[in-house]
C-alpha cells in the first residue's frame, strides 16, 4: 500500500487550491459556485478575463509528495527513502513518507490519467470523506471546476462525484481562498515572490482542517519555474508529513503541482512543463500536467509539435472535434461534453470543452490517488 497512514486513518487531503479568473474581475457565484466563462488570454503576458471566475470555483488538489526530508531534487522524499534520481523516490525503489510513498508514475495525472471510469466508486467515497482541498486560480485554472461540475451534473453518475466548496457536500473543494483584488491570485501573478508563500501560510493557519493545496497558472511564459518549484519544496518542507510547522503534526498538507496551458506552438509551456514535470517524477511529487493533457489527444498522439492551443486546435484540426464527432465517439464523453455549462478559453468549437471534461476527471485521479488508492 503506497497510502500515507496518520494515527490508523488515510491521511486525508485537503487540497488548498483558490481558484480564480485569469486577469481583473470580481468573483461571483453561489454556494457550489460556477466556474464561469472566462476572457482570452494574451500569450506571454496576463490573461484578460470576460466572465466571472467562479467565486466557490473548485480547488484542484495538491500535495506534496514528501516532507520530513529535504525538498529539493537530490534530497530525501521524507522517512520512507531518498527521492533522488537513484534512490527510493524513483520507479522500482520504495518511495518517501511514512507509507512508503507513489513511485513517480503514481504521482503524474495527465492524458493517460484522464478517464474516472478507472477509478473505483470505493476510491471516489474515500477521497470525498478524507480531503479537503484549497484551490487558486484564475479563468485557465477555472478549467478544472468546470471538469468537476460537469461529472457532478452528469446524471448518470448520481452523487458520485459530489463537491462544494464549504464541504457541506461531498468532497470539500475550495476555490475561493483567492480573489481577483490580491496580489496573487494565481501562479502568474505571484510565482516570482513571496506572496504564494504567505497566502499559502496564511490559508492553512485560518482553515486547520485543509490538508490538500493545489494553485494553477495562466500564462506560464516569461515565468520564473525554478523561483516556483522551490516555494512549492519550501511549503512542502514546512507543511508536510513531518514538516517544521507545528501543524503538519496533526494535519499534514499534500500539494499538487501543477503545469500550464498551451499558447498555439508556444515554447515556453513546454519547456516549462518539462521542467516541472523532470522535477517532480525526481521527487515523487504530486503533478497535474495541464499541458500534457491539451497536447496528447486519447490515443495518445503528441500535437506539441503542431501549434497546439488552449481550445484544442492545432494546425490542421481540433483533436476535441475529431474524439467527439468521430466515427465511434465514447458516448459517456460525449454526454460529460454535453454537461458542462462553461469553459474558459475552450468554448469554440463546442467541442473544445472536452478539455475541461479531462482536467476534471485528472482531478479526481489525483484526489483518489493521495486518499490512498493504488491503479
Amino acid at each position: 500500500m503506497n497510502s500515507r497512514v496518520l494515527g490508523g486513518l488515510v491521511l486525508s487531503v485537503w487540497a488548498a487550491v483558490a481558484m480564480v479568473a485569469c486577469g481583473d474581475g470580481s468573483k461571483g457565484g453561489g454556494a457550489e459556485g460556477e466556474s464561469g466563462a472566462a476572457g482570452s488570454e494574451n500569450t506571454g503576458g496576463d490573461e484578460n478575463t470576460g466572465g466571472d471566475g467562479a467565486s466557490s470555483g473548485e480547488s484542484g488538489t495538491g500535495g506534496g509528495e514528501n516532507t520530513g526530508g529535504d525538498g529539493a531534487s537530490s534530497g530525501e522524499s521524507g522517512t520512507g527513502g531518498d527521492a533522488g534520481s537513484g534512490g527510493g523516490g524513483n520507479a522500482g525503489g520504495s518511495g518517501g513518507g511514512s507509507g512508503g510513498g507513489p513511485i513517480p508514475d503514481d504521482t503524474i495525472f495527465d492524458h493517460s490519467t484522464a478517464d474516472v471510469g478507472q477509478i473505483p466508486e470505493s476510491a471516489i467515497a474515500t477521497a470525498a470523506s478524507a480531503l479537503h482541498v484549497a484551490y487558486w486560480h484564475t479563468s485557465h485554472g477555472s478549467q478544472v471546476v468546470s471538469g468537476m461540475e460537469a461529472l457532478r451534473d452528469y446524471e448518470p453518475f448520481g452523487d458520485r462525484f459530489a463537491f462544494s466548496v464549504d464541504g457541506s457536500s461531498g468532497l470539500h473543494f475550495d476555490n475561493s481562498v483567492g480573489n481577483y483584488e490580491q496580489p496573487c491570485p494565481d501562479l502568474s501573478n505571484c510565482s516570482d515572490n513571496s506572496a504564494m508563500l504567505d497566502d499559502t501560510r496564511r490559508i492553512l493557519s485560518e482553515s486547520p482542517e485543509i490538508n490538500v493545496v493545489m494553485w494553477a497558472w495562466c500564462s506560464i511564459s516569461g515565468h520564473d519555474v525554478a523561483n516556483y518549484l522551490d516555494n512549492m519544496e519550501t511549503l512542502i518542507a514546512e507543511f508536510g508529513p513531518g514538516g517544521t510547522d507545528q501543524r503538519a503534526a496533526a494535519t499534514p498538507v499534500e500539494f499538487i503541482f501543477m503545469t500550464a496551458h498551451s499558447e498555439a506552438g508556444g515554447t515556453d509551456p513546454r519547456a516549462a512543463a518539462a521542467q516541472i514535470r523532470a522535477h517532480c517524477e525526481a521527487n515523487g511529487r504530486w503533478l497535474i500536467d495541464y499541458y500534457d493533457i491539451e497536447s496528447h489527444d486519447l490515443a495518445g498522439n503528441d500535437y506539441a509539435d503542431r501549434s497546439i492551443n488552449d481550445n484544442l486546435d492545432y494546425d490542421s484540426g481540433n483533436w476535441a472535434v475529431e474524439v467527439l464527432t468521430g466515427s465511434a465517439p465514447d458516448p459517456t464523453l460525449v454526454g460529460l461534453a454535453n454537461s458542462v455549462s462553461s469553459c474558459a478559453h475552450s468554448d469554440d468549437p463546442a467541442e473544445a470543452v472536452l478539455n475541461c471534461v479531462l482536467k476534471g476527471q485528472a482531478a479526481w485521479w489525483a484526489f483518489a490517488r493521495i486518499a490512498g488508492w493504488e491503479p
